[in-house]
């Protein structure tokens, strides 16, 4: 197998495990699949784009949280370590 479809194949299982982790988030909120697709349904108009950096990975989490926030929905998030980017962010008050 090539690196190509190595990555591709690693991107594929790490996208997985993401979405598995979103859905535990939703799940321990008490929240229903139902409700988790009737959010997402409302941000369907302008999917975002794949991203491969991890700069760009908290960008779309900071994004996610926002989406949240704009839902009127409670969540909490759990920091990396103390120094954790979110930690600097209006977000900061969930963790």
């Amino acid at each position: 197998m090539n690196d190509d479809k190595k990555n591709k194949l690693l991107r594929e299982k790490i996208t997985g495990l993401e979405n598995a982790d979103i859905i535990a988030l939703f799940r321990a909120s008490g929240m229903t699949i139902e409700e988790l697709a009737a959010i997402f349904g409302k941000t369907e108009e302008k999917p975002a784009p794949k991203t491969e950096t991890e700069e760009n990975n908290m960008r779309a989490v900071i994004a996610f949280v926002r989406t949240l926030d704009r839902c009127d929905v409670d969540y909490d998030i759990v920091a990396h370590s103390k120094h954790d980017y979110i930690l600097k962010t209006a977000y900061k008050s969930h963790v």
